[in-house]
Formats: structure tokens, C-alpha cells, sequence
């Protein structure tokens, strides 16, 4: 056999501006760089759509590819999207990691937007024909893990028996009851009540902090005290909406020695353009000579500097203070590298948190994010949030130096352990990639309002797929069930998320008809309701009028199946 060689590389680490590598131009382009350099092979399995976890060895079928990696410009070129369609959306805020998250969130609504532009020009008889042998199974099981194909499974099939799955064999008692009240404020849900199999007492605990260093203080010593007992590690979690919000526990666990293991890719603070645009402003504070580092920030903000005069101070090694005195440098020019020089000089006397503050607030540089924003038509918030992580992983240093080697050493930590299979370690998890599992213990973090709901999400379909997250985050727990509310995060002031209060106090519909329990009075049937009371036929004291409302509130009736 004649020898040949060839690359391992999965299409998602591709080069893909639209959150990860996909069959399109850059994978044509990659195979006919690989031909010209005599390789035969090129390893890109496996390819089939991931299910909850993203990875790729765990997927929904073994025949199904992976819907992320369909290009969009290619679906332009054929007519089934518009440019506005995919472009200027969030995929995730770092080239060098894949935001899963992100591109459910996004991917999968233009990939839609296709489909619905798709009928009548795009004929599948001969593929479904083909394919049959896996397809149908395969669409049945993903159609039906979608509540709206639950709700209209009786149209579809009508003749078949219809067997409810109605109790949790994982939970105790009161985060089943949190959970059945959260999930009943969805109008479009399956009309499902879950019963708990299990008994206990235990109840979920919501804590108020301060802020959001509290909230990981708090969460930390909590962790600290439970290893100590020689609790397992394995079965906690720390549960949140979006990646980012994890880095400063991430930050104490691995500073603690705490083993712990990330279900998602975990974007990396030190590899981010906006903190090497931070430290590249710290470093050219100290050399005004640093050209790499000018040559960087020089226009953030705008301050219309060109090329051309960047390559002169290269080729003539000359510094800042030098161009300007040269006199060669348009009036406007030199009033800004002017009022450069002398912040850079101000800068350099500053503590860290203050610099950063200073850079943003009085540099300039929110501006150029601002305007950032703007031209690539992406909600300022995305970036926001990034430089206010940014911002709190500096509290605990005085200089920049400290501060960098600290997110080197959590960076290459965080990349260290995707490599390591660690038994006995904390889960962190979003909420999304927490599907499917089940925990002693589960801390839920940020239960704040914009954070979930997101703030991107307005519409009541939207709200009401957030609100299902939430339940899936709550219902990870079997045990302890601890929700930490912040008061501030990153210094603004938060509001707790509208889904403590459907947990604690559900707006159930309640209609003629349903059967109740009541604490005081047992089971009955609501015989008249209107906005103020209910007229019930209890089984064994007969019609009674309640202030069904309050009683709700209370926790004095419940619905029954």
C-alpha cells in the first residue's frame, strides 16, 4: 500500500465569520490547499448534529448532519436568503471559540428563514425517497421535542393512546411544586402536571446578594465548606445563561485548586480583541516607542491616523512624541495624537481599575465601541458585556502586569482541562448544555432580569422559550436547589428576573371545570369563576365560594390532574 498523509481538523474550527466553520467557501479553499501541498486526506468526522452538550461524539442520529454547518452565503447564492437575513447578528464575540449557545439562538432561526423560502423552489421527493430508511424516525423524534408539535400531536395521530409521563423520579417535592408553577405561566405548553416520586423535605433556597462578587463569594465558601465534608464534587453544578458569566467563579475555583470541568467552550478573557486592546494601551503608556501596540489603539477611537504615517513611525523608528514635533501631521491630526500623548502620560500613573476607567471614560475608547456597534449593526450590549467581565477580572491587581499574567494563567488553565477527563469535579454548565443531567446540589446564577430573560428575547414566544431554560436549569437539582439574585452586576443596578416570581406565585388560568385540591377543604370542581372568586363543589363539604386568587398565591389550592 503506497503511503500518503492528510490532516485531522473538524469543519467547525474552519475560519467562519458567521460563528463557526461550515461547508462553503473556506472548506473548498482549505481541500485545494491540502491538494497543492500533496495531501490525500483530510479527517473532518465526525459530522452529525449535536444534541445537548455540543459535542460532536454525542449527537441525535447517527445519519442526520449538523444544521451549523450549512453556509449561509451559499444558501444566498442560491436565492433562499438575503443578505440582511444572516449578517449583523450575534454568533459569539471571540474567532478562536465556538459559542454554541450563541448559534442556537441565531443559526437555527436563519436556517429557517431558508426553509420557509424553500418551498415550492426546492424539491426533496427524490432525497426523502432515498433517505426513508432513517429520515421519517429522525423528524418524528425532533419534531416532537418542540411543545407547539406537542400541542398538535392528536392532528397528526389521532387514533393513538395517549399515555402521560407525569412523574419526576429526580426532584424532591418543593422544586417539583416551583418548577409546576413556573412552567404554567407558558400558554403554549403541553397541559402536563408533574407529580414527585421522591419525598424530602428540602426546599429551594433564593438568595439576595449585594452584587455579583458576593454572589461568587458566597457560592465559593459554600463549595469550600461541602469539599471539606468530603462532599462529592461530581454532583454540584453551577448553572448559568451564558458562558461569560461564569469567568470570575471559573477565576476562584481554579486560583482554590477546586477541580472542575466545563460543559461549553468557555470564550478566553486574555485572547479577547478588547483586552488586547486595553493592554495594548497600558503598554504604549509605558513606550511611547511601542509601535506594535500604537499601531493598535492608535484609532480607537477614530483619530484618523493612516497607514502611511503608522509606516513611517516603523520604518524611522521614531515615537509619538517625535511625529508631533515634527510638524508634518495635519492640524486635526496633531490636536489628537496631542491629547493622546497626554492621557497615555496621565495613564501611566494610574492603579489598574482606575486606568481601565480611564481608558474607556476619558481615552475615548466606549466611543469607539459604541461606533463599533454601529457599523457592524450589533446591539452595543454584546460588547458591553465583554469589557464589564473584562473590567471585574482586574479588582484584585494593581498593575496591568499582574493582571495580564493572570488571564494568561486562567486561559491556559481553562484550555488545559478540556483536555483532562476529571471524575470527581464541579459541572459548569449553561443552561442549554444542562439538558439531560441531574445534580445532588445546583447553584443557578444571575437570576436577574436581561440576563433571563435575555434581553434580546421581547416577543411572548421568545420570553416563554426562556422561561423553559429556567425550568430546565431548576429541574437539574435532586436535592438542594440554591438561586442567587444579585443586586448589582458589573456596578448597575439589576432586577430580579420576572421568573422568581412565576416560581413563587404562578398566574395559573383557572376555568370551569378544573379539579382542585384545597388545603382546608380537599378536592373539588370549579363550578363558576370570575375575576375575584370561585365557586367550588368540594367532595366532601359541598359548594364553596374561595378568592381563588389569593388562595393561589398562597399555595392554598393547586390544580389536579
Amino acid at each position: 500500500m503506497r503511503r500518503s498523509s492528510g490532516i485531522i481538523m473538524h469543519i467547525s474550527s474552519l475560519g467562519e465569520k458567521y460563528g463557526i466553520g461550515t461547508f462553503g467557501k473556506e472548506a473548498y479553499n482549505f481541500a485545494n490547499f491540502l491538494n497543492r501541498a500533496g495531501q490525500k486526506y483530510w479527517q473532518i468526522l465526525p459530522l452529525g448534529h449535536t444534541s445537548y452538550g455540543d459535542s460532536p461524539y454525542q449527537s441525535f442520529s447517527a445519519f442526520a448532519g449538523n444544521p451549523y454547518f450549512i453556509d449561509f452565503d451559499l444558501l444566498h447564492t442560491e436565492g433562499l436568503l438575503q443578505k440582511e437575513d444572516y449578517e449583523n447578528r450575534y454568533y459569539g464575540n471571540n474567532p478562536e471559540y465556538v459559542d454554541y449557545a450563541a448559534l442556537f439562538d441565531e443559526r437555527l432561526e436563519v436556517l429557517n428563514i431558508a426553509y420557509q423560502n424553500s418551498k415550492g423552489k426546492v424539491d426533496l421527493t427524490e432525497f426523502k425517497k432515498q433517505q426513508q430508511f432513517w429520515l421519517e424516525d429522525y423528524a418524528l423524534y425532533m419534531a416532537i421535542k418542540e411543545p407547539e408539535f406537542l400541542l398538535q400531536f392528536n392532528d397528526y395521530f389521532p387514533n393513538l393512546n395517549k399515555v402521560i409521563l407525569d412523574i419526576n423520579y429526580r426532584s424532591v417535592p418543593a422544586i417539583i411544586e416551583h418548577s409546576n408553577r413556573l412552567i404554567l405561566c407558558n400558554k403554549n405548553r403541553f397541559n402536563k402536571v408533574m407529580v414527585p416520586h421522591k419525598t424530602g423535605t428540602t426546599k429551594p433556597v433564593i438568595i439576595n446578594c449585594k452584587d455579583d462578587n458576593e454572589q461568587a463569594d458566597i457560592i465559593i465558601n459554600k463549595i469550600l465548606e461541602l469539599k471539606g465534608k468530603k462532599f462529592p464534587l461530581e454532583n454540584i453544578a453551577i448553572i448559568y445563561r451564558n458562558n461569560m458569566q461564569a469567568y470570575s467563579l471559573l477565576e476562584s475555583l481554579i486560583n482554590l485548586s477546586v477541580p472542575f470541568k466545563i460543559r461549553d467552550s468557555m470564550p478566553s478573557l486574555y485572547n479577547h480583541w478588547i483586552t488586547k486592546d486595553l493592554l495594548a494601551y497600558f503598554k504604549l503608556a509605558q513606550n511611547l516607542s511601542d509601535i506594535e501596540h500604537c499601531a493598535r489603539v492608535i484609532n480607537k477611537p477614530a483619530r484618523y491616523i493612516s497607514r502611511d504615517i503608522l509606516k513611517n513611525l516603523q520604518q524611522n523608528n521614531i515615537n509619538l512624541v517625535t511625529l508631533v514635533r515634527q510638524g508634518s501631521l495635519e492640524k486635526w491630526q496633531q490636536e489628537a495624537l496631542e491629547q493622546l500623548i497626554y492621557h497615555l502620560q496621565l495613564l501611566k500613573t494610574k492603579p489598574l481599575k482606575d486606568g481601565i476607567t480611564f481608558i474607556k471614560n476619558v481615552i475615548g475608547y466606549n466611543n469607539y465601541l459604541i461606533k463599533y456597534a454601529e457599523y457592524r449593526r450589533l446591539p452595543l450590549n454584546n460588547f458591553m458585556e465583554i469589557f464589564n467581565e473584562i473590567e471585574a477580572s482586574c479588582q484584585d491587581f494593581d498593575d496591568y502586569e499582574q493582571w495580564e499574567e493572570n488571564l494568561r494563567h486562567v486561559s491556559e488553565s481553562i484550555q488545559n482541562n478540556k483536555n483532562k477527563y476529571i471524575k470527581d469535579a464541579i459541572t459548569l454548565s449553561t443552561m442549554h448544555s444542562a439538558k439531560g443531567l441531574e445534580f445532588d446540589i445546583v447553584f443557578i446564577i444571575d437570576a436577574v432580569d436581561e440576563v433571563i430573560p435575555h434581553y434580546k428575547s421581547t416577543t411572548v414566544d421568545e420570553i416563554e422559550e426562556e422561561r423553559r431554560l429556567f425550568y430546565v436549569a431548576i429541574t437539574r437539582a435532586k436535592e438542594n436547589l440554591y438561586i442567587y439574585i444579585p443586586k448589582k452586576r458589573h456596578g448597575n443596578n439589576m432586577e430580579q428576573s420576572p421568573f422568581i416570581e412565576d416560581m413563587l406565585f404562578a398566574d395559573i388560568t383557572l376555568n370551569v371545570g378544573n379539579k382542585i385540591r384545597h388545603k382546608r377543604y380537599g378536592s373539588g370542581i370549579i363550578k363558576a369563576i370570575d375575576d375575584k372568586s370561585a365557586t367550588v363543589k368540594f367532595d366532601k363539604t359541598g359548594i364553596i365560594t374561595i378568592d381563588h386568587k389569593f388562595c393561589l398565591k398562597k399555595n392554598i389550592i393547586e390544580i389536579e390532574e
